[in-house]
């Protein structure tokens, strides 16, 4: 299986917003509801996707991803031109048992701090590279009816901006996920991570925990 795809972004009428929108502060004596990220600049974008099963018990697969802002001067803390590349393995072990291993790696193309400016200037600041390394293993259960997973995932991280570069700061976690199949049409799913650190940040986040729960129903 291969899929190209090519998209052309024409104008920077439109814009976006903090997408912890959700999670704002509720004080009233803030007046600033949610943070205003600025215009979405035109791009030109193409990406390419495959997948090849090897034998019966082993398919890879392989991505890449790549954006190009027309106007590199228009790049932001939150866009800017990258390339995005993923390869991938699966593998089944055994009945009922199955295995995914991914590795992935994103450039962003960020344009080296220029003389101090603004305080709050942060045009050019960012993750220059991420690193990702994610392993898991699924079983089911019940005739197809429950699916328990569990894994890891190792991360590097390169960043910027006007004072400082940090090269090479790691983070490691958890994964875990389960869903339930109701019937034919209805899935119940829960997805849990655990980030063991992210000392990139000062003070350092440590044991950061995400729980999600839902619903999914394919008619």
């Amino acid at each position: 299986m291969v899929r190209l795809s090519f998209a052309q972004k024409l104008t920077s009428h439109d814009y976006f917003y903090d997408y912890t929108d959700a999670a704002q502060d509720r004080d009233p004596a803030n007046s600033i509801a949610r943070l205003y990220l600025g215009p979405l600049s035109p791009y030109t974008q193409v990406a390419v996707d495959a997948r090849q099963s090897i034998v019966p018990r082993l398919s890879v697969g392989g991505a890449v991803w790549i954006r190009h802002l027309n106007d590199s001067g228009k790049q932001g803390p939150f866009e800017t031109s990258f390339e995005d590349y993923r390869v991938s393995a699966q593998i089944f072990p055994a009945r009922k048992l199955e295995t995914d291993f991914e590795y992935h790696q994103r450039n962003s193309d960020r344009l080296p701090p220029g003389p101090i400016g603004l305080f709050d200037d942060i045009q050019q600041s960012g993750e220059t590279s991420i690193k990702d390394l994610v392993g898991q293993v699924r079983r089911s259960f019940g005739e197809g009816r429950v699916s328990l997973s569990g894994g890891a995932y190792y991360r590097r991280i390169d960043m910027q901006d006007r004072f400082f570069f940090i090269k090479g700061a790691h983070q490691t976690g958890w994964l875990a996920g389960a869903w339930l199949r109701l019937d034919q049409k209805t899935r119940l799913f829960f997805d849990y991570s655990l980030d063991n650190d992210y000392f990139i940040f000062r003070p350092s986040i440590a044991n950061a925990q995400v729980l999600r729960v839902g619903m999914a129903w394919k008619y």
